[in-house]
Formats: C-alpha cells, sequence, structure tokens
C-alpha cells in the first residue's frame, strides 16, 4: 500500500502522454486564435486550469477533453490523432488510421458529386 506523501507524489507526477496531450491542446487553441481565457470560459473552468492543463501538469478528464473538442468545434479523435505514433500498433492507432482512411474516402466522394 502507497504511503500518503508517494500517493500525493504520483498524483501530480507529470506523465509524457499528460505534456504530449497539452501541448496538442494549446496548439489547437492557438490555431483557432482562442485566449486560454476564451477557452476556459467555454468549458466552464479558469484559465489557470487551462494553463495547467497546457503544461501538463494536470491531466484533462475524458469529460473535459469532450468539452474542449466541442468548444474547439473538433472531434476527439482529430485531437488524438497525433498523439498516437504509428510506428506502434495499438487498437486506437489502428482506429486513427480507419478514421483517416474513411475521411479520404468522403472526400473523394464529395469531389465526385460536386
Amino acid at each position: 500500500m502507497l504511503n500518503t506523501e508517494t500517493s500525493r507524489r504520483l498524483k501530480q507526477a507529470s506523465r509524457p502522454i499528460d505534456e504530449k496531450i497539452g501541448a496538442a491542446l494549446r496548439d489547437f487553441r492557438k490555431a483557432r486564435g482562442m485566449t486560454q481565457e476564451q477557452l476556459g470560459d467555454g468549458i466552464k473552468v479558469t484559465f489557470q486550469q487551462i494553463q495547467k492543463y497546457e503544461k501538463g501538469t494536470n491531466r484533462i478528464s475524458v469529460s473535459a477533453l469532450f468539452e474542449i473538442c466541442r468548444v474547439l468545434k473538433m472531434s476527439p479523435i482529430e485531437f488524438l490523432s497525433g498523439l498516437v505514433d504509428d510506428a506502434e500498433p495499438s487498437d486506437l492507432s489502428e482506429l486513427l488510421k480507419e478514421n483517416r482512411d474513411l475521411k479520404e474516402q468522403l472526400a473523394s466522394v464529395r469531389r465526385l458529386v460536386s
């Protein structure tokens, strides 16, 4: 059983994936010309919380990710797609590859129809 100090440090420890997700959040937010305050208002958190998400200090819950994606007008799959290393097969990387393939097929159909 973990002691209280060890448990606290594990909760606070930033992991590389948290930092990658945070960097992706920052990039998507900036690409849409939004401030941290605007995004925070959109998901009903403070801009300080957005800062912590972007630094990877605080982990983004699934529900917060869905809210962030709603405000940024993107799907969670789009958000996560750049975070998966295609060289390392996983269920998520397969799903993302399939999603990209379907988007390409849809774009082809749209070109043919128009």
